[in-house]
């Protein structure tokens, strides 16, 4: 498992959520 960096600030709801975590783990966008 890779440890992510995110900032909990960032993550206001579950949309930025999803955003942050597919900017780190660079994800397609198939949420």
């Amino acid at each position: 498992m890779t440890t992510l960096k995110i900032d909990g600030k960032k993550l206001t709801d579950w949309n930025s959520f999803h955003s942050e975590f597919k900017s780190e783990l660079n994800f397609p966008d198939y949420y």
